[in-house]
């Protein structure tokens, strides 16, 4: 059965379950982890399955990341934020940050 093409970008159980098979050290989503108020375990899950050491992710726009690191033990894998408009290296550390301008 092929997925709606409204949901072209999701990935489904089954690609979760396969994912979850391999290894890697980091791992980079759009959407946060359950350390994020508006995060999902589902991501935990599948960063332990994972092994991973150090998970990024964006879409909050808020890095939070040293509310996370208090987490780190309990989580199993560092996790660090993107913050708006900007890149971090390998670390989470601040390498471009673009100031905000609003309209």
């Amino acid at each position: 059965m092929q997925p709606s093409p409204k949901f072209q970008a999701a990935i489904y159980s089954d690609d979760v379950v396969k994912l979850g098979k391999q290894r890697a050290d980091i791992l980079v989503t759009h959407e946060a982890f359950s350390c994020h108020i508006h995060g999902w375990s589902a991501l935990d899950q599948l960063a332990r399955d994972l092994r991973v050491v150090r998970a990024f992710h964006g879409h909050t726009h808020d890095d939070q990341s040293d509310a996370y690191a208090l987490q780190r033990d309990a989580m199993g894998f560092e996790v660090r934020a993107v913050n708006y408009c900007c890149i971090k290296n390998g670390l989470g550390e601040m390498v471009f940050e673009h100031a905000r301008s609003y309209f």
